[in-house]
């Protein structure tokens, strides 16, 4: 597997093939192609002399006692002390002539030839996301148009899993050694597993999200200070006077990724939120809409469509700051309740919607004082309507 910068370690020098020194071991066959590379054969010891650089990494090979660079995933890190025999890689039998939807065994078994195709030290590999890719632990050869052909070793950034996670899966994916993609068995990689793990940790983010700000949305708090010797202020959170709704447009969340791969196609990013314009395109497989990556349409298979929630009723309006209550006044007029009115303070009086209050004094634009069923008490005057 890569050897990460933080697990290489300085080797020292060696005295033979079997030194108890040795850190690490090949795990395939490499040919050297340029000044300053050495060769490997499968199960060769070796010793790490410079941590990885750019997916190389300098080593002593303790069976031909020579030393140079080599593919840093050519090579596994082993303990000191306890090095194991010559690791060899499965390989599949008949793998060249598996088709999808078909049955496979893995049988262990020597594996046959050496891997010679490798990344130039000038060209690094494309940074990806590794929790979005695998590695390949065989050679496979397409045998079929749309395919993809790749060795032991070559990582592959996955495009789609179509949600597929069996042992039988066929995912999309990009090699990134030579940049082809198409579609391949899963069961030719390692790590394929975890993107499950992965998948549902991403949808249970993206739910607790949206429950989250749906609680915010909806939860509303009051903060009352009462200063019995000077003005006080009340500050309070009630949902606003309600505006008149306007149906949304229907919009879609991106279920997996997917690159656009020609004009007038849309790229999408698990979660991005596309509004669909335009769902009779001619094929029921393809919406035409609008997300963060542009315009233009995309598979229906790749997003959930969001089916938002029936409006809700008319809010009551949030009341405004107000001074102390100021004492009734001699005047009477009166007012009617717009919405109901819960009293959250002792000097306050609550109502439901038309009950008339008599106003016994209204100086205050924001908090009007009356009279109801022989109780006196303040309450927000944008909740009523003066008669």
């Amino acid at each position: 597997m890569p050897i990460h910068p933080a697990q290489a370690a300085v080797g020292a020098s060696a005295a033979g093939p079997t030194a108890s020194k040795a850190n690490a071991v090949a795990v395939y066959d490499y040919d050297s192609k340029g000044d300053g590379e050495i060769s490997l054969r499968d199960g060769d010891d070796l010793v790490i002399l410079i941590p990885e650089t750019d997916g190389w990494i300098k080593v002593r090979n303790l069976v031909s006692q020579g030393a140079g660079l080599v593919p840093a995933s050519y090579i596994k890190v082993v303990e000191e002390k306890s090095l194991p025999p010559s690791a060899s890689m499965l390989s599949m039998p008949a793998g060249d002539n598996l088709k999808r939807g078909s049955s496979i065994s893995v049988a262990p078994s020597s594996r046959q030839g050496s891997v010679t195709t490798l990344p130039t030290r000038s060209t690094p590999t494309p940074a990806t996301s590794a929790s979005r890719q695998v590695k390949a632990i065989y050679d496979f050869n397409a045998t079929d148009e749309g395919e993809l052909n790749f060795k032991a070793g070559d990582m592959i950034d996955v495009l789609d899993t179509g949600g597929d996670f069996s042992d039988e899966a066929w995912w999309e994916g990009r090699v990134a050694r030579t940049g082809e993609s198409g579609q391949f068995p899963t069961v030719f990689t390692q790590g394929w597993q975890a993107l499950q793990q992965q998948q549902s940790s991403v949808m249970n983010s993206q739910n607790a999200s949206m429950a989250s700000l749906a609680r915010a949305a909806t939860s509303s708090h009051r903060m009352s200070i009462i200063d019995t010797g000077a003005a006080s202020r009340r500050t309070s959170a009630i949902p606003a006077r309600p505006v008149s709704s306007v149906p949304a447009q229907p919009r879609a969340r991106a279920m997996y990724v997917y690159e656009a791969t020609c004009d007038g196609e849309l790229s999408m990013e698990i979660g991005d939120i596309v509004v669909i314009t335009n769902k009779n395109t001619g094929s029921d497989a393809w919406w035409e809409g609008e997300g963060p990556q542009g315009k233009g349409q995309f598979p229906v298979n790749y997003v959930e469509e969001i089916h938002d929630a029936a409006p809700s009723a008319p809010q009551p309006p949030a009341p405004s700051k107000r001074l102390s209550i100021v004492r009734p006044a001699a005047a009477h007029p009166q007012a009617k309740a717009l919405y109901d009115y819960i009293a959250s303070a002792d000097d306050e009086i609550g109502f439901k919607a038309g009950d008339i209050i008599s106003l016994t004094d209204a100086t205050d634009s924001d908090w009007y004082v009356g009279e109801l069923h022989g109780q006196s008490g303040a309450f927000p005057a944008n909740y009523v309507q003066k008669l």
